[in-house]
């Protein structure tokens, strides 16, 4: 009985686990990508300005 009783709290755990690595991996991803996002609008207006101003 104590093995069966494991065994069906094993799947419970797991599955209340893994939201918050999603979570987590969501979190982390976001501050990857913004960062990269901001840095290129940031040398695509520079370089439209320089453009600009070189015409």
């Amino acid at each position: 009985m104590a093995q069966a009783t494991q065994e069906t709290t094993m799947p419970k755990i797991e599955i209340v686990d893994q939201p918050d690595e999603q979570e987590e991996t969501g979190k982390n991803s976001f501050r990857f990508t913004l960062p990269i996002i901001l840095g290129l609008t940031l040398l695509g207006i520079f370089f439209l300005f320089r453009r600009k101003t070189q015409e």
